[in-house]
């Protein structure tokens, strides 16, 4: 525990609570996610710390060019069109096999 700031008032689910506890689970910002800048930094948000456009190191660094916005929003338009594709054959794959039934 750590010292209680002089302005320290419970939670109303704690009212005995007289004490600041710090967090124990480590805050994960999304870490597993892509860039805000993807497709143009393929980095992941723990590498690059791109969760918003500003804050990506690579973009923002001067390693990766700026693109404009328009180009931006067609290149992720292009990937998100692929992905959804790719998940919708999957999905159909899947249904038909299901349809097929088990392969004696």
């Amino acid at each position: 525990q750590t010292e209680t700031p002089k302005n320290f008032v419970p939670p109303m689910n704690a009212p005995q609570q007289e004490k600041y506890n710090e967090t124990t689970t480590p805050i994960r910002e999304f870490a597993d996610r892509q860039c805000a800048w993807y497709p143009f930094c393929q980095n992941m948000i723990s590498k690059c710390g791109g969760s918003k456009r500003n804050y990506c190191q690579f973009v923002n660094g001067g390693k990766i060019k700026i693109p404009d916005e328009k180009t931006f929003n067609e290149e992720r338009k292009k990937v998100r069109n692929k992905q959804r594709a790719a998940r919708a054959r999957k999905k159909y794959e899947q249904k038909k096999r299901a349809k097929e039934g088990p392969k004696l």
